[in-house]
């Protein structure tokens, strides 16, 4: 696997979707040297689950990226294995390959070829809610907007063996109720950048690539001790990826690609399930997307973000794995927004 890293400027983040305050992560940590390092792991596990990202290894700061594995490896044990053998004699029946005899060439297949990975490919609108472990809708005083209800524009391609997802997550003004409360609390903080609470939203943005010899169509990969698999489920309609932290599931979400009979577009509905480093229930994700054309999708985009009352100094800034910092290089308004989902294609 072939993991593309962009370096930030920050990798202090707050818990994006379900706060892990209560949980020991320096338990869950045990290759961290230092305490920085352990909150840079958590940063990243946490910004990944807010991601929606789909079967891929997200972008991340270089200082919380491990050594990437790969597939091949492992494929190659498995021919090693069964192509190699010992040598025949006397008693030895048949005669059996050399052990040092080199197995055959893997054959990697293009992603294109599978269904699913093939669906992929395209423009999504969706909306979303997240939940907190008990069935709360969840909240963030680190990023303080609504998550039951808020908006998603997603781009996904595949080129080979490659497979490459670009995010931009809307969000809506806070409720004034829980203003009123940020500002009886004597909260830190209301909004992110210079809009007024109730008032204007925000936005992040996410950004994935992988690469992977695979000859079913299973990816896999490493990102320090959090490993990722996406296999190919069900009837050629499904995905299903998963998220460990050494021998701990971190998170199961799957992806069903179905039709809307009545309008014969392209539907994606996915659902994650999260879990602290204990076992418990973290959270769920409840993402209701739809494949449209670019056309629609941009304005669409538009559309939102003007419902939303973001500011254009908001709009398409700040890396949602990357802190909440404003990405490197990136000046926020709409063209931004368009060369950032756009990047998808650029395989």
């Amino acid at each position: 696997m072939r993991v593309i890293i962009h370096s930030s400027s920050s990798i202090l983040l707050v818990a994006a979707l379900f706060l892990l305050k209560d949980v020991p992560v320096a338990a869950a940590v045990k290759g961290a040297a230092t305490i920085k390092e352990e909150e840079d792991m958590k940063v990243m596990l946490n910004a990944w689950k807010e991601s929606g990202i789909l079967g891929a290894t997200p972008v991340l700061p270089s200082a919380v990226v491990g050594t990437p594995s790969s597939n091949n490896d492992k494929l190659r044990r498995e021919l090693k294995t069964t192509y190699g053998g010992k040598k025949g004699g006397k008693k030895g029946g048949k005669k059996g390959h050399d052990d040092n005899e080199e197995p055959p060439p893997i054959e990697c297949k293009d992603l294109d070829t599978f269904p699913q990975w093939k669906e992929e490919v395209g423009y999504w609108i969706g909306e979303y809610t997240l939940l907190t472990g008990d069935g709360t809708y969840n909240t963030d005083q680190a990023w303080p907007y609504p998550y039951n209800h808020y908006a998603g524009f997603i781009t996904g391609n595949v080129e080979g063996q490659a497979y490459r997802q670009r995010n931009v997550f809307l969000y809506p003004p806070q409720t004034q109720e829980q203003c009123d409360e940020y500002a009886a609390t004597g909260a830190p903080i209301d909004v992110v950048g210079d809009g007024t609470c109730g008032v204007n939203g925000n936005s992040l943005v996410f950004a994935a690539d992988q690469s992977d010899c695979t000859t079913n169509g299973t990816i896999t990969g490493t990102v320090g001790p959090v490993a990722t698999t996406t296999d190919l489920v069900g009837a050629d309609n499904a995905l299903l990826y998963q998220v460990f932290f050494g021998p701990t599931l971190f998170q199961s979400q799957l992806t069903t690609l179905h039709t809307n009979a009545i309008t014969g577009g392209t539907q994606r509905t996915r659902t994650a399930q999260s879990f602290s480093f204990t076992g418990d229930f973290a959270g769920t994700s409840y993402y209701r997307e739809r494949k449209v054309s670019e056309m629609e999708f941009y304005q669409a985009l538009a559309s939102k973000i003007s419902e939303y009352n973001i500011l254009e100094a908001d709009v398409c800034l700040r890396d949602g794995f990357g802190g909440r910092e404003p990405v490197p290089g990136y000046t926020p308004g709409f063209d931004q927004c368009v060369e950032h989902l756009e990047q998808s294609f650029e395989l």
